[in-house]
């Protein structure tokens, strides 16, 4: 026979466990092999556009509301296709980026507003750009330029053990 827990020992056993903040990004791309990059000004690297996951949020969600927020373009948050899932540890936190994409029409570019609060630029390159490294990007948008789907791990800092 199986147990099943009570509402109250879900809770206990909840309480317990570990909770870690997510974010979602998303790389719009046109058919003419463009992808939308911005740098924030708090951030020394390019990125996909993209934020924190609010609470009651799903990331698909908020990846379309951070995308919106930053860039004044909305996508399709049914159209957004899971890529992979980033775990990023420092001494800081550990936190869980997930990456989704998005083929655009190439006129969606012309309608981009930047929230100069927190966006300094944006810009429409390549993945062979980002490969390339023509600019200083981030490792998430690296691997999505290489086409990586699924998990990887991101350290910051040399706090990186060499087995688990």
């Amino acid at each position: 026979m199986t147990k099943a827990f009570t509402d109250t020992e879900t809770q206990l056993l909840m309480g317990k466990l570990e909770m870690r903040m997510s974010s979602a990004a998303v790389a719009l791309y046109d058919d003419m092999n463009r992808v939308l990059v911005v740098k924030a000004h708090y951030k020394k690297y390019w990125s996909l556009p993209g934020g924190v996951v609010d609470p009651g949020e799903t990331p698909r969600v908020a990846a379309a509301r951070e995308v919106y927020e930053e860039t004044g373009i909305l996508p399709n948050v049914e159209m957004l296709k899971f890529c992979m899932v980033v775990d990023r540890v420092s001494a800081v936190a550990q936190t869980y980026q997930l990456v989704f994409d998005q083929q655009v029409d190439s006129d969606t570019f012309s309608r981009v507003r930047l929230d100069p609060r927190e966006i300094e630029d944006y810009a429409l390159v390549t993945r062979e750009d980002i490969v390339g490294g023509d600019r200083y990007y981030s490792e998430s948008t690296i691997a999505w330029a290489k086409g990586f789907t699924g998990y990887m791990e991101q350290w910051f800092g040399p706090d990186r053990p060499d087995k688990v």
